[in-house]
């Protein structure tokens, strides 16, 4: 029932004419002889019935409050308007704001589904009593002496009608379902009946020497129903005490002394009702907790065992069945180590593969991850364990594939080998041929100074010995990648390649151009490597322009810091460019635009390259010429390099 001010019209005002005639009544049932009870009524269950309105409907419903209050004060107390209204009032702010701290503050559960709920309505609950007490005071016209035991009256009036009334309400208005009585909620409802049959009609007196008894059938109903039963039992157990007084009068001190005892049994059977229904609703809670769990896990598609700490098998799910092959009452109370042996459960978790005794005492491949969980008593292991026997089958498979492209790696790098070879001795031995030539035309002169044929002899001696280092290096390069890096200034590294280019470029009248700052850094690279690969692009630029005839003959040689880690070395002709249907495969072996080339040549540079941790790329247009860039690594470069 909570308040809208957007709720229906007719709602409201149903709602209001209610609550009206329940609290005209209740305040009519309170009213006792003022000549046997002069100090009033013991209990006051309009204060239960306010904080349960406010409580389920909201603070909104308090000027609701407040004129039914005015209503019953005015016509059925006999009391005049301004301290009827001044009761309303009083009531509606001390348990309005109860409200907003119960439910602002503190929380409160409306369904008063914990014990904690319970304990805190009752605190605040008792709290406001005490409050609304002490403001009716003042109103009271009893003598000082009597000041004391009065409040105390007021006070336990006001919080006998919140314990017996407001967990009530609030657990019974608006509820789905209410159950229907059966034979044993009236034997319930009887036992209650009985108690009091014995108290007040059999040994009518004073003392109330069988009231405690009342406790049994109170602790019966709370424990086999819960809170709903027990607020329901202290309500017929309130309603059958009210009976009892008007039908067998008491003393006025007695009759506030039998309330009291009534407000602690109330009490008692109200925590009794939370604690047990809060008991039912952690074991339900619980129930379905094991029930998904045990749903998840039977739907598992790997094994699940729980093992305790003695290491003996507690349970199996059934894809562990399968696995293992024994059915789950055979698993259960064997040891481990039959079925997963070489395992320690001493250290926990963990994580790895092992082999798996099946039923058939037949080793399975499997992986395995054990956990640990600590129970309030003892530590229970769960492990997962699922079969990887394809996955080995599968590993084995790929191994001896393995064994078979690793072959034909060896016969490609073989072939690659040859190929490379071809490619890079081409230009030493066509400078060895050419030095051989001239001393053979300068012997023949034989007026040429012996110095000039030494000094031919001596440079193809020089390039044989070059071949021989490149056939070194190449294999060793292809067949291991290894380099041999060493720092080295930018300069230095180009010279003997333009050195072993510019005869070329001379006889074909192309101009070589040099581009290096004196600033860069030196480069960490395998010197003869790198010439290799500046000699192949010298080359290749000398030939785009030569087989072109273009009329703009010249190649830069340039190079440029691109940071600390890096610097690039670029190659830039004046050719025709690059067809553009070659140029997305021009580094791919067997690619060339050359009629008689094999198209390793820019294929080993970029690997080359790339050894180094370097990159390479090309820019071009056709008609424009072409540029082939690669970076080197810096000494002081901070990346990772292959060598």
């Amino acid at each position: 029932m909570k308040y809208s001010p957007l709720a229906p019209y007719s709602r409201r005002v149903a709602v209001a004419i209610g609550y009206t005639a329940l609290h005209v009544g209740l305040v009519s049932t309170t009213l006792l002889d003022p000549v046997i009870y002069p100090s009033g009524p013991p209990w006051n269950p309009v204060t239960g019935l306010v904080l349960a309105l406010l409580l389920l409907g909201g603070v909104g419903y308090a000027p609701l409050v407040v004129a039914a209050a005015a209503v019953a004060g005015f016509a059925v107390r006999n009391l005049g308007l301004g301290i009827a209204l001044f009761d309303g009032l009083a009531m509606a702010t001390i348990y309005g704001g109860a409200t907003r701290f119960l439910v602002q503050r503190l929380h409160l559960d409306l369904r008063l589904t914990r014990l904690q709920d319970s304990l805190l309505l009752l605190a605040v609950g008792t709290i406001a009593a005490g409050l609304h007490a002490a403001v009716m005071m003042p109103l009271s016209h009893v003598a000082e002496a009597d000041l004391v035991t009065h409040y105390l009256r007021l006070w336990a009036g006001d919080i006998l009608g919140i314990v017996v009334i407001t967990p009530f309400l609030m657990l019974h208005i608006g509820a789905e379902r209410l159950p229907r009585p059966n034979l044993l909620n009236l034997v319930e409802a009887a036992s209650i009946a009985f108690v009091l049959w014995i108290d007040f009609g059999l040994h009518a007196s004073e003392k109330f020497r069988f009231f405690y008894l009342l406790i049994m059938p109170l602790v019966w109903i709370a424990v086999r129903h819960g809170l709903k039963g027990a607020s329901a039992a202290i309500v017929l157990a309130q309603l059958g005490l009210l009976v009892a007084v008007e039908v067998v009068p008491f003393p006025d001190h007695s009759l506030t002394l039998l309330q009291l005892i009534m407000l602690t049994l109330s009490v008692t059977t109200l925590l009794l009702g939370s604690a047990m229904s809060e008991r039912r609703i952690s074991r339900a809670a619980l129930k379905d907790s094991e029930t998904r769990l045990n749903a998840i896990v039977s739907m598992a598609p790997d094994g699940v065992l729980t093992i305790d700490d003695t290491g003996a098998v507690e349970s199996v799910n059934p894809a562990g069945e399968a696995l293992l092959g024994f059915a789950a009452e055979e698993l259960k109370g064997r040891h481990f180590a039959d079925v997963l042996p070489g395992l320690d459960l001493a250290t926990l978790p963990f994580r790895g593969e092992a082999n798996a005794v099946r039923r058939d005492r037949a080793l399975l491949p499997v992986e395995i991850a054990i956990g640990a969980a600590d129970l309030s008593d003892r530590r229970l292991a769960v492990a997962v364990v699922r079969d990887i026997s394809q996955r080995k089958a599968t590993e084995a498979r790929l191994w001896q594939h393995h064994a078979v492209l690793a072959n034909a790696a060896r016969l490609s790098v073989s072939e690659k080998l040859a190929t490379a070879l071809a490619h890079q001795l081409n230009q030493p031995l066509a400078a060895v041929i050419g030095y051989t030539r001239a001393a053979e035309r300068l012997l023949k002169k034989g007026s040429e100074p012996m110095q000039n044929i030494v000094d031919a002899m001596d440079k193809a001696v020089a390039q044989t010995t070059r071949c021989g280092e490149i056939i070194r290096r190449t294999r060793e390069f292809l067949s291991s990648g290894d380099l041999q890096p060493a720092p080295i200034f930018v300069l230095d590294l180009v010279q003997e390649a333009m050195h072993l280019a510019t005869p070329q470029y001379t006889a074909n009248d192309v101009t070589l151009q040099l581009a290096i700052p004196t600033d860069l850094p030196l480069v960490e690279v395998d010197p003869l490597q790198v010439e290799q690969v500046l000699v192949n692009l010298l080359n290749n630029a000398l030939d785009a322009i030569v087989m072109a005839a273009s009329p703009r003959r010249e190649v830069l040689l340039s190079a440029a810091a691109l940071d600390r880690n890096w610097v690039e070395i670029t190659v830039r002709d004046s050719g025709p460019g690059i067809a553009r249907g070659i140029a997305d495969r021009l580094f791919t072996a067997f690619t060339t635009s050359k009629t008689n080339g094999m198209g390793m040549g820019l294929f080993i540079a970029k690997s080359i390259v790339e050894a180094h941790g370097g990159t390479m790329r090309v820019e071009s247009n056709p008609g424009e010429g072409a540029a082939f860039c690669f970076t080197l690594p810096t000494a002081t470069n901070d990346h990772d390099q292959t060598y």
